[in-house]
């Protein structure tokens, strides 16, 4: 009887924990977001968006020290600043005048010994020019720890619940993904139809 109280109090533990998360993601990406991205330099003839292509870039010298004295030599934090960053990227250069951005990445490496039940994850920040870097760095924080903390509520679902329009041949609510390849698995992107990926790989004397 008792082994059976037990069973059933951790129900109901794992219900509860559930009905969080939900809360959670209803509240970080509800009211159908627009998908953050760039603008085309140019089109096809037919009008048609272009086939992307690869660019390769080093941080070296000065500016890989100044970044590795803020992230404190961390990967998590180092993958937080450059979410931070991307997220400003895309709100400056993008056409898109709402001040929400949403990026893809995928779960942390650790997190991927058994039992998955989601690989990617949506983070949703919102940009306020009239705050600093410190806030939005603060805020990049919050909102990858969050979402790392209620990252195992089905996404499908999630998606139904919101009401979110899918159109053929794309993934709902992101097309843009980052990772930090010392810390993420790049395999978890081959079935995310993404358009542009800012992948960045943390060495000895460069990223």
């Amino acid at each position: 009887e008792m082994k059976f109280t037990n069973y059933s109090y951790q129900l109901t533990l794992a219900a509860s924990h559930r009905q969080k998360e939900k809360r959670y993601w209803e509240n970080k990406l509800g009211g159908n977001p627009v998908k953050s991205i760039f603008n085309y330099d140019k089109l096809k003839a037919d009008g048609t968006e272009p086939q992307y292509d690869s660019c390769k870039f080093s941080i070296k010298g000065d500016l890989l020290s100044r970044i590795k004295n803020l992230s404190k030599e961390n990967d998590h934090t180092l993958f937080i600043i450059f979410y931070a960053a991307v997220s400003h990227i895309l709100y400056r250069y993008s056409a898109n005048t709402n001040p929400d951005v949403v990026i893809g990445t995928t779960i942390f490496k650790k997190n991927t010994e058994a039992g998955l039940i989601n690989t990617v994850l949506a983070l949703r920040n919102t940009i306020d020019e009239s705050k600093g870097i410190k806030d939005l760095l603060m805020q990049s924080r919050q909102t990858v720890v969050d979402a790392i903390e209620n990252q195992n509520f089905p996404f499908p679902v999630l998606v139904d619940q919101l009401k979110i329009d899918i159109l053929e041949d794309e993934y709902p609510l992101f097309e843009v993904m980052l990772i930090l390849e010392n810390i993420q698995a790049r395999d978890f992107l081959n079935d995310i139809p993404y358009r542009i990926l800012f992948a960045f790989n943390r060495k000895e004397d460069s990223i």
